[in-house]
């Protein structure tokens, strides 16, 4: 079935889930924070950010099945988002100074992550790196890894500006 589309912006300081489908989010807000938690909320579930630039700011969570499928998703300076459930970045950005803390999994198949933040693999967490092509560290972006992971294709490219983007397990 073809995704629901939300092409008009969106700012969620509450709770967005989808309990069947893809639920795809074209647009962000020109201002604006969120704070509130987005999740598929079975098997069959997603909410994908597919489009514009969103910005999670302290508090937000991503508790059950999302994707980072274009656009940007950036965590706010100062700003510590969780995601315990079942992250996929397979194309866009994934940016800003905070800190995304993994407490589930996060597969990268495809995409960038950039801007001095860190995207932390915590101890309980997985995270497998298995693009087609390559992905995207740059930007001054910490990957951290405290929990288990996966390399099983591609390549991680250290892209422009890598002074002091680093991988560290």
């Amino acid at each position: 079935p073809n995704p629901t589309q939300v092409s008009v912006p969106l700012d969620n300081d509450g709770t967005l889930a989808a309990s069947a489908g893809t639920l795809a989010l074209h647009s962000a807000p020109a201002t604006g924070v969120h704070t509130g938690s987005f999740a598929g909320t079975t098997a069959t579930a997603l909410v994908s950010f597919e489009g514009g630039a969103h910005v999670l700011g302290a508090g937000a969570t991503l508790p059950g099945r999302a994707e980072l499928g274009g656009g940007t998703l950036d965590v706010a300076a100062s700003a510590t988002a969780t995601a315990s459930g079942q992250l996929t970045h397979s194309s866009g950005t994934l940016g800003g100074t905070g800190t995304l803390s993994v407490t589930g999994s996060l597969t990268w198949t495809g995409g960038t992550e950039t801007d001095a933040g860190t995207t932390r693999i915590e101890a309980t967490a997985t995270l497998a790196i298995n693009p087609t092509f390559n992905v995207t560290l740059s930007g001054g972006r910490t990957l951290e890894n405290d929990g288990a992971a996966t390399w099983t294709g591609g390549d991680i490219f250290l892209g422009g500006g890598a002074t002091g983007t680093t991988l560290e397990n």
